[in-house]
């Protein structure tokens, strides 16, 4: 699942879709910059000032 840390500077995270399926796998989709962990795994914008986008399970 997505962390929503607190906003600092240009950093931000956004889900803008979720859903999940017949097992109960949680999909998210969203934007990001700077710097989303996402569960144990943390993942930086390729430009740290402008959004990237992200699909998680």
């Amino acid at each position: 699942m997505a962390a929503a840390p607190g906003r600092s500077g240009s950093s931000h995270s956004n889900v803008r879709a979720s859903t999940t399926d017949a097992n109960g796998d949680v999909y998210l989709a969203g934007s990001f910059a700077d710097t989303i962990t996402l569960v144990t795994t943390a993942i930086t914008s390729t430009t740290p000032t402008q959004s990237d986008a992200f699909v998680a399970k």
